[in-house]
């Protein structure tokens, strides 16, 4: 399928994206950040962070250098309050970013706020104990109706679909995670039960799980209608780019 890089304006486009893929090809990425940008990455202290944020960053350019018919190198970035990046030049084009294990999604729509968050597979956390601190009591309760087995499963649904949410809302973690309710008990459909302080503002909503890879779990939260979801590999699409 060839790559449209024209939006619509009930459609998403996910980018999904490894780092290890691109480690033999740091620096072409980095000679498309800016200054600032590769400042930031030099105080990570560990290279597999600085070789996401490098990856990341860089990708983003790309991609928004195709949404915006601009050279990588040129876009500038502008922040929200709560550090979320946008192109000012740009407004209609929404984007967001989530890594986690060596994995990267990027998320872009027209016009639509997008949160986008995703997580490797941990059978070693503490689910109850992260849930009590996080979770919704309708989300504590659900939680606790499900198989031991299945508890790792339902936790990171939750947590994934409640954190697109937060970052598509805007507000960061300032945001009363205890005032909205997310499904967390099926894999392959999610669902916004509950927004205490409206109750109407649910309906505005569209939220999606996804399995990009093995043992990783996203979703998506769009504050728009969405009537089609569309995946494409980075490294398939852009790989002539590369030396």
């Amino acid at each position: 399928m060839n790559t449209n890089y024209c939006l619509t304006k009930h459609e998403v486009h996910l980018w999904k994206i490894r780092v290890n893929d691109f480690k033999i090809h740091l620096d072409y990425l980095q000679n498309l950040l800016t200054e600032d940008e590769n400042k930031r990455a030099q105080k990570f202290r560990f290279k597999k962070d600085y070789n996401c944020y490098i990856v990341a960053r860089g990708c983003l350019r790309i991609l928004l250098s195709r949404y915006c018919k601009k050279k990588p190198n040129t876009i500038q970035f502008h922040y929200s309050d709560n550090n979320k990046p946008f192109v000012k030049q740009y407004p209609h084009i929404k984007f967001n970013v989530s890594h986690s294990g060596g994995v990267i999604i990027i998320g872009f729509t027209k016009d639509y706020e997008i949160g986008v968050d995703v997580e490797k597979l941990n059978l070693n956390l503490n689910h109850e104990e992260i849930a009590t601190s996080f979770f919704s009591a309708e989300e504590i309760n659900e939680l606790t109706k499900l198989s031991i087995a299945n508890r790792p499963q339902g936790f990171f649904n939750c947590w994934t679909r409640k954190e697109a949410f937060i970052k598509a809302e805007g507000s960061g973690l300032s945001f009363p995670l205890d005032q909205f309710v997310v499904s967390l008990d099926k894999e392959n459909h999610a669902e916004l039960l509950a927004t205490k302080w409206d109750l109407n503002e649910k309906s505005k909503w569209f939220l999606k799980p996804f399995s990009p890879y093995k043992n990783y779990i996203g979703a998506i939260a769009i504050k728009g209608e969405i009537n089609h979801v569309q995946w494409y590999d980075f490294k398939e699409k852009h790989q002539s780019l590369f030396p």
